[in-house]
């Protein structure tokens, strides 16, 4: 067995989207497993769908057979596949995790095409002025220094930025005030906050169509949202229900589910088909997702391209001023 397969975004949509599909098609999960391994797939695509029919032959649930997976699936996925599961609705909890890393790796090639600018500014402005140091050195070592240090400086924000959000990220899916300070961030938040109530909205609909109660029904979705802000939430309503009190007028009054989901789901509540609506603003979360994963993207860029900017102005200004002191020290020595 492979020891935590690398298992990309990309490689995670194709092969939720085939499971989702397969199993629509009505292919058991054995099967859908055996059509994966047989086709023509990536080594990690065929270790995962190995792996779960093995676990599926050993009588774990399909949930658990992916959570013990050599192939490194994270307790999102492990959590909504249990939620569809339960809910007797396997191939659309798979769906919308391919939606899920369709959206993240949509936005992540609109990020990477943006900053391609942005990215050779910066490299410019950290060795463009080192040349004229190494001329007047007359040394290589000394131009490679000059370039290094703000280079170096740069991928060291920038690899520490990156750990600081995932390690925030993980925190995140259970800890509400981590979950609401990303979810304050502009554009970003906007973007993470819809894909988390699309989840939410798809389990609390799946859970009900499958004619769970109401309390296990909410409860799950915020298990599977990947929010602490749902997840608080889904618990106060889940006690709401147990209690034998309608969740949709309290519904109203938890910030972290967007107004106008909460007036949907309240007004279904009384009139019926409450998951029929969910199952429709679960596809409007998704949607807005996107648009808002869109719009986060051209503002990181943007971003980005102010800080090549100032910086490459700064290196200008730098180069200005040393050359002025050289003329100085030479026209003092005069």
């Amino acid at each position: 067995m492979l020891e935590a397969m690398k298992f990309s975004a990309a490689d995670r949509a194709h092969v939720y989207h085939e499971f989702a599909k397969l199993l629509e098609a009505g292919f058991g999960v054995d099967k859908a497993c055996e059509s994966l391994i047989d086709h023509r797939a990536k080594p990690v695509v065929k270790q995962l769908a190995g792996d779960v029919k093995d676990g599926i032959e050993h009588g774990l649930t399909v949930s658990d057979a992916l959570g013990a997976s050599s192939v490194d699936v994270g307790d999102l996925e492990v959590r909504l596949v249990e939620a569809g599961e339960k809910a007797g609705r396997l191939a659309d909890s798979f769906e919308e995790l391919a939606t899920v890393y369709e959206t993240s790796v949509k936005t992540r090639r609109q990020m990477l095409s943006a900053l391609i600018y942005p990215a050779v500014l910066i490299h410019l402005a950290c060795i463009l002025p080192a040349i004229p140091v190494g001329f007047t050195q007359k040394s290589f070592s000394a131009f490679l220094i000059a370039a290094a240090v703000p280079l170096l400086i740069v991928y060291a924000i920038g690899v520490v930025g990156y750990f600081v959000w995932i390690r925030l990220s993980e925190k995140a899916r259970t800890d509400a005030a981590t979950d609401t300070l990303l979810n304050s961030i502009p554009a970003v938040g906007k973007a993470r906050k819809s894909l988390a109530l699309s989840r939410f909205c798809h389990v609390f609909g799946i859970f009900l169509l499958a004619g769970q109660r109401t309390s296990d029904a909410v409860s799950a979705a915020g298990e599977s949202s990947g929010s602490g802000s749902l997840l608080a939430a889904g618990n106060r309503l889940a006690d709401i229900a147990r209690a034998g009190d309608p969740v949709g007028p309290p519904m109203l009054s938890e910030p972290a589910i967007h107004l106008d989901v909460s007036r949907r789901v309240a007004s279904a509540e009384e009139v019926g088909g409450m998951e029929k609506e969910l199952a429709k603003c679960a596809a409007l979360q998704r949607s807005e997702a996107a648009e808002s994963a869109g719009r986060a993207a051209k503002v990181f860029s943007t971003v980005i391209y102010v800080v090549a900017m100032l910086l490459v102005v700064y290196q200008v200004i730098s180069m200005t001023l040393s050359r002025m002191q050289v003329y100085k020290d030479i026209l003092d020595s005069m």
